[in-house]
């Protein structure tokens, strides 16, 4: 997956982990080092921007997600 970040201008972010296609991504509303993917490879990843690996995966056993999102506490899928 590759995320470019608007106030770079960069697309040399690749964040390595997911086996399919990337559905969804959602931001951390407070903490922009923080984002949420949901796969098609049946996970979902919260992710630390910084360091651009997995801090968690969640195996979702064998759902496909249609939406995913952050709150301020903890993620929500």
């Amino acid at each position: 997956m590759v995320v470019m970040f608007i106030h770079l201008q960069s697309k040399d972010n690749t964040f390595r982990g997911h086996t399919d296609s990337v559905d969804q991504l959602c931001w951390h509303p407070s903490n922009s080092d923080l984002l949420v993917t949901a796969s098609g490879d049946k996970t979902v990843r919260l992710w630390d921007a910084r360091s651009r690996k997995p801090v968690a995966t969640i195996a979702t056993k064998g759902v496909l997600l249609s939406s995913c999102g952050l709150c301020r506490s903890l993620a929500v899928v």
